[in-house]
């Protein structure tokens, strides 16, 4: 193996090893982005969300009873 070819391989692993720690730092952007979803911080996460969903049904429920009881009287 001729010193060219050792150079070439040896470049070839490195840009390897260049994209794959790009890759998993972008994985690791992500996978924060994701993990912030999860948490309440003030309305904007995807738990808040749900909060307040769960919030809104609860109210519909409760006005649904009273309604329905008001009817069956």
């Amino acid at each position: 193996m001729s010193t060219s070819d050792k150079i070439t391989i040896v470049l070839f692993l490195l840009a390897q090893t260049a994209a794959a720690i790009k890759f998993f730092f972008r994985l690791e952007k992500r996978l924060d982005k994701i993990e912030y979803q999860l948490y309440e911080n003030g309305g904007g996460s995807m738990k808040d969300q749900m909060n307040d969903t769960r919030e809104d049904l609860t109210h519909l429920k409760t006005d649904f009873l009273v309604l329905k009881a008001k009817l069956g009287e």
